[in-house]
């Protein structure tokens, strides 16, 4: 299997932190430290050629990432059984458990969808999920910390609980306590407990954070298995989501050090530009959870860095699950100073979503129909025309390219058939706009020009 994996990954090492500031777009980087293995107290030298080293409890290596083929991305796709490909490649900003209240930390305890008072008896009782229980996020539930953070919850919904990840951040612009919270997260996660070597290297710690972070499944208790998921439950989605954090993996490369290391990220504000903003991320490194910094060992001053998000495969012949990677965003460090590089459209438009849905199977979602706009590009009018196979609620809202909602054209329950909704650009300027189809059922999305 491993040889396997290694042809649908990067093989890497990994990295140690980044400001958390939704700030100054020119920040000082941090004292120059450089990374290469003439500084470092333990060197191996692989069978290729490549050395791996390690400072402190974290390995690195010079052995480069291999670059994502499309080609090998399309093959891949037809000789395996995807999970939902499009919903998890194409909105990695969701979280798929936002509607049913079973992440960690979120109090309801009795899984019916609600945070009530019989909820915080529960806790009072020290009965039910114990990781719905940890309230406070401390690793340790049904304290008193936990019902008194969670009596206050309950006696004014207005408020949030620490893990709801899309209110603290969104709603009431608080990303130091998204912050806050995936700073414990990584601590009950455990990744960095397991012993890194040029065998189980900084790209191996990132996926299983991902893995574990996420909640793709479920993996073995042995945290050293990557990838051991229970193949029975391929399509089983309710640990997806697990801590309400959308987490991706992050390479970086250094020309002056020869460093390609992988990482992780999670975006903790959603201000300004959002994930085109460098500093609206929060940069992990997954061997030893510490924050991952420009001018840091794992980050140097020259890094281009890459995010990607993460794919999850289920291959029928050896009845694993292997995880590749797609890039949609990359930053380019100069002198400790990032800039904006490319990203992609489709991507980064995708926000979190308070009432976000989750993933059907394929079969039903295909019977969704979302065609392309008519005419497209176009100046003043255009036609969106689509399909839903049985009696839902339905939206039709269009974005811009920062991700704000423009127009919604529909917001109501609709009856199985076709529609056909026109759309004015009269208040809109020129350039491109996504138009996105939401149901209870799943969503998607299609881009539009505006040609004035």
């Amino acid at each position: 299997m491993k040889s396997l994996i290694k042809k649908l990954i990067a093989p890497v090492i990994l990295a140690t932190g980044l400001l958390f500031s939704p700030v100054k777009a020119n920040a000082t980087p941090s004292t120059k430290k450089i990374n290469s293995p003439e500084y470092a107290k333990e060197v191996i030298t692989d069978k290729e050629g490549y050395k791996h080293w390690r400072f402190e409890n974290v390995w690195y290596s010079n052995k480069p990432f291999e670059d994502f083929s499309k080609e090998k991305f399309e093959l891949a796709k037809t000789a395996i059984d995807t999970i939902y490909y499009d919903e998890i490649r194409m909105d990695p900003f969701s979280q798929p458990n936002d509607s049913n209240l079973v992440w960690y930390g979120s109090g309801d305890l009795d899984n019916d969808n609600q945070r009530t008072q019989a909820d915080l008896d529960s806790v009072l009782a020290k009965n039910g999920p114990i990781n719905q229980a940890d309230i406070n996020g401390n690793g340790t539930s049904f304290e008193t910390s936990d019902y008194t953070l969670f009596q206050n919850f309950i006696q004014d919904y207005s408020k949030f609980l620490p893990g709801d990840w899309n209110k603290n951040g969104t709603l009431e612009n608080h990303p130091e306590i998204q912050k806050s919270w995936l700073d414990k997260m990584f601590i009950i996660d455990q990744t960095d407990k397991i012993q890194g070597s040029i065998n189980f290297a900084c790209g191996d710690f990132s996926m299983q954070a991902i893995i574990k972070i996420r909640g793709f499944g479920e993996v073995n208790q042995d945290t050293t298995l990557l990838y051991q998921i229970d193949p029975s439950n391929k399509y089983d989605f309710s640990n997806n989501g697990e801590f309400n954090i959308p987490l991706f993996y992050v390479t970086i490369n250094s020309a002056s050090t020869g460093l390609n290391h992988a990482i992780v990220v999670a975006e903790t504000n959603y201000q300004g530009q959002g994930p085109r903003e460098f500093f609206n991320w929060s940069f992990k490194e997954p061997q030893d959870d510490s924050d991952v910094h420009p001018g840091d060992y794992s980050m140097p001053d020259d890094s281009k860095v890459k995010i990607y998000n993460s794919l999850f495969f289920y291959y029928e012949s050896t009845k694993k699950f292997y995880f590749m990677q797609e890039p949609f965003i990359e930053f380019k460090l100069t002198d400790g100073n990032p800039n904006l590089v490319k990203y992609d459209e489709r991507l980064i438009l995708e926000r979190p979503y308070v009432n976000s849905v989750k993933p059907q199977k394929p079969s039903l979602l295909e019977k969704f129909v979302l065609k392309q706009n008519y005419p497209n590009p176009f100046n003043a009018n255009t036609k969106i025309e689509y399909e839903i196979p049985l009696e839902d609620k339905v939206k039709l809202q269009v974005y811009d390219t920062q991700g704000k909602l423009v127009k919604t054209l529909v917001n109501e329950k609709q009856v199985a058939g076709k529609y056909s909704v026109d759309l004015n650009s009269q208040d809109l300027s020129s350039g491109i706009y996504i138009y996105r189809l939401e149901t209870s059922k799943g969503v998607k999305n299609k881009k539009m020009t505006i040609l004035k």
